[in-house]
């Protein structure tokens, strides 16, 4: 083999270990990602939950996924499938307390799951139950294994060792807006060891931010007559890592790399 072909072959390996993502033929989502720090844009419909011990689930799809500034993906374009996921399991541990014009609403507790499938999200709280399968899966219910499954954990309160999820509601509009935010944690999924960081406090994985609207609000539209009185939006940040395989891949092309160059120089 000559210098010139070795060098190709070792340079190739060692760049499609720096892309750090495994390569499927199959077109899912995870084949457009790169390692790297990346945000989940959603749309989320949601029941109220404002008073103590209530408790607070919907279900949401994932309308496209950034890294940087470069859109890589996006529900039923990119690869023709959809993220629907549920979340479920939140309890309001406060009920509405007074605060900047409006009230803070904490949560202890909370799961979500995220499928990869082939037909938009459904939502119809009303006929089929809140955060039900029918409306992730439609029409059957029938999901295929999880594309990522979590927790909700506690660190977005600093020096709150129960709250998984804060939010504020505005009073000062009319109808309601707000904003939430809580840490997750990665618990399993097929594209679990991609997401599973480690970046955030207590070993959370996902950043959530939200912003919420009720009817009547310009620009929030949620399923009227489905139950749902709330939608929320946009986004969830982390990080997306490289699977130990692919590290490996990457060492190896190094290794490769530094033992032909000391060869090069052995011989001259």
């Amino acid at each position: 083999m000559s210098k010139q072909t070795f060098l190709v072959l070792v340079l190739g390996i060692a760049v499609a270990g720096m892309v750090g993502l495994p390569q499927s033929a199959q077109a899912v989502p995870q084949a457009f990602f790169q390692s790297g720090a990346i945000e989940l844009k959603y749309d989320n419909f949601e029941t109220e939950a404002n008073t103590l011990g209530s408790t607070l689930s919907g279900v949401f799809h994932v309308t496209s996924i950034t890294q940087g500034l470069t859109t890589v993906w996006t529900e039923g374009i990119s690869d023709g499938t959809f993220l629907n996921g549920r979340f479920f399991a939140l309890t309001n541990s406060t009920g509405p307390v007074p605060a900047g014009g409006g009230f803070d609403i904490s949560f202890t507790g909370g799961k979500f799951e995220i499928y990869n499938v082939l037909v938009p999200l459904a939502p119809n709280g009303v006929t089929n139950g809140f955060a039900d399968l029918t409306e992730v899966c439609p029409p059957t219910g029938i999901c295929p294994a999880s594309w990522l499954t979590g927790d909700f954990v506690p660190g977005i309160v600093p020096g709150s060792a129960t709250t998984t999820l804060f939010s504020h509601v505005n009073a000062a509009t009319l109808p309601l807006t707000g904003d939430g935010s809580g840490h997750l944690a990665v618990t399993g999924g097929t594209v679990a060891s991609l997401f599973n960081s480690n970046g955030l406090a207590n070993g959370a994985d996902l950043l959530l931010k939200s912003s919420l609207c009720t009817p009547g609000i310009s620009g929030c539209t949620p399923s009227n007559g489905l139950g749902y009185s709330l939608v929320s939006h946009d986004p969830v940040s982390g990080s997306v890592v490289p699977e130990p395989a692919s590290l490996l891949l990457l060492g190896s092309g190094l290794v490769g790399l530094a033992a032909w160059r000391r060869r090069s120089i052995t011989r001259s």
